[in-house]
């Protein structure tokens, strides 16, 4: 807008004409340009002092001390509501525009999504015996002791594993570190899952890790590699497309 027309949408505004769309828009012309907000101040008082039908020329010079005190203190009351109003704005302006990338991320991964022995089955008494380790570990995760449960899958990992076993354990062991905040470690073990490539596999449970690594990397600030991979989950037809499709909106922007 010129200078001209930000002076009328001022008029406009101190005379209560302008909607909310307008009200925004003039007061991001405000933070762009302080002069315009050094003349919607001029404006505001003098609009004060036009307004302020006890003060006439002609009265007595008492009358006009005493009317002239409450513009001052009308027109210094609507500055400070004015300059209060404008430092709101600058701190809400500024936390947007500095708000990073990573914030968007998952804050935590729901330890619901963590897989247990009732997902795979093997009928030989060794890997039902590792089974009921992983469900333990399961379980003492969702009672809120995420040290121990990561302490037994860890512990599991030397032991010989079938490969659907290594994907349950390395998945749960991601979804644990990340919610610790070991980003590096998290992606390590989800990346290995993909490598695994493990015929009979769930989808969703690739789905799931595709899905967190993109978060991993948004978490390390590797922005491109996030956009990258939540592209290609947005593409596709997964149980997180909706979602991905939405988080590239919000970084992007």
């Amino acid at each position: 807008m010129t200078e001209k027309e930000i002076s009328k949408q001022i008029t406009r505004y101190i005379n209560g004409e302008l909607n909310d769309r307008e009200e925004d828009l003039l007061w991001e012309e405000f933070l762009k340009n302080h002069d315009y907000y050094q003349l919607f101040e001029t404006e505001l008082n003098l609009t004060d002092l036009y307004r302020n039908k006890n003060f006439r020329i002609g009265k007595s010079d008492r009358h006009n001390q005493v009317n002239e005190s409450k513009r001052y203190y009308t027109a210094w009351s609507a500055s400070i509501a004015a300059v209060i109003l404008l430092s709101s704005m600058l701190y809400i302006f500024s936390f947007q525009s500095e708000t990073e990338p990573s914030s968007y991320a998952l804050s935590k991964i729901e330890l619901t999504q963590m897989l247990g022995s009732d997902i795979f089955r093997d009928e030989s008494q060794d890997v039902t015996q590792l089974d009921q380790q992983i469900n333990q570990s399961l379980s003492l995760a969702l009672a809120g002791n995420s040290e121990q449960a990561t302490d037994i899958l860890s512990r599991l990992m030397s032991e010989s594993l079938t490969d659907i076993q290594k994907i349950r354990i390395r998945f749960n062991l991601g979804i644990l570190a990340y919610n610790d905040g070991e980003f590096d470690r998290s992606l390590d073990l989800f990346t290995e899952i993909n490598e695994l490539e493990v015929p009979g596999t769930a989808d969703y449970i690739y789905e799931n890790t595709q899905w967190y690594v993109a978060n991993i990397y948004l978490k390390k600030g590797d922005v491109d590699q996030s956009e990258q991979l939540l592209s290609q989950i947005a593409s596709g037809s997964g149980i997180h497309a909706t979602k991905a499709e939405k988080l590239l909106s919000r970084i992007s922007n």
